[in-house]
């Protein structure tokens, strides 16, 4: 990756790149162990902790939170036993492009401004051309390097592809990031710990049974937002 960003990628090029971990996301020989960076996020009760940054997120239509707070009940009535408290309903959102972030006191605020002053600009910049919503098809319901557990999306086809990269690699001048654009809503996130392999196959089953209900996101323009967090279940929506 150069300084300013991955390039577009083509839509086959996005779907080979995403497909195999979202199938396979999962380790069905063995235990499975929370990663270790979810304890910056979650503490061993599954309580959130104080965790600060700045992100630029799509927020989601009612159509589309609805299908993921399906998605979330599920996953509570089924395997609620390995997960953190259940995250606000109205956080819901398809995170376009992550800027800064850490352990409370960890990320200066002078380096979260700055970013986000470049951020803001740029979201105008994107609403003032663009226009049509961005139709995003389900993938599957997938564990996110064993954080959190997701809803995949992909572009519906390669026009809409190569316009939600685009607006990713403007935002990487904000701040540039060393991993790919992977679009997706968050469900839940674990509570730390091991997990059994009898665990393990039981939240594969989930996963299988929800990846089967497909549906359609429609990315709107005037939904493009900058958002502050203070804590996986605490954001709040900055002007402009």
């Amino acid at each position: 990756m150069d300084n300013g960003g991955a390039a577009l990628e083509t839509l086959l090029q996005f779907r080979a790149r995403t497909q195999g971990f979202s199938r396979e996301s999962l380790p069905l020989d063995g235990e499975f162990v929370t990663s270790a960076g979810l304890r910056d996020k979650v503490d061993d009760q599954g309580e959130m902790l104080p965790f600060e940054g700045n992100t630029t997120v799509f927020l989601l239509d009612s159509g589309a939170g609805d299908r993921i707070r399906h998605i979330q009940k599920r996953l509570y009535e089924e395997c609620g036993d390995m997960l953190a408290v259940p995250l606000i309903p109205e956080s819901f959102h398809m995170t376009l492009h992550d800027l800064k972030s850490g352990r409370a006191g960890t990320v200066p605020d002078d380096e979260m401004q700055k970013c986000g002053k470049v951020a803001l600009e740029i979201l105008r910049k994107i609403r003032s051309k663009e226009r049509e919503p961005i139709a995003m098809h389900m993938t599957w319901v997938f564990n996110m390097v064993n954080t959190s557990i997701v809803t995949g999306f992909e572009p519906a086809g390669e026009k809409e592809c190569r316009r939600l990269m685009g607006m990713y690699k403007e935002l990487q001048k904000a701040a540039c990031l060393p991993y790919p654009f992977t679009p997706h809503v968050t469900a839940a996130y674990y509570k730390p710990g091991r997990y059994d392999l009898k665990t393990v196959e039981r939240l594969a089953g989930v996963f299988r049974s929800l990846s089967a209900e497909r549906f359609t996101l429609n990315l709107r323009m005037e939904d493009l937002v900058y958002q502050e967090f203070s804590d996986m279940n605490h954001y709040k929506i900055f002007p402009g």
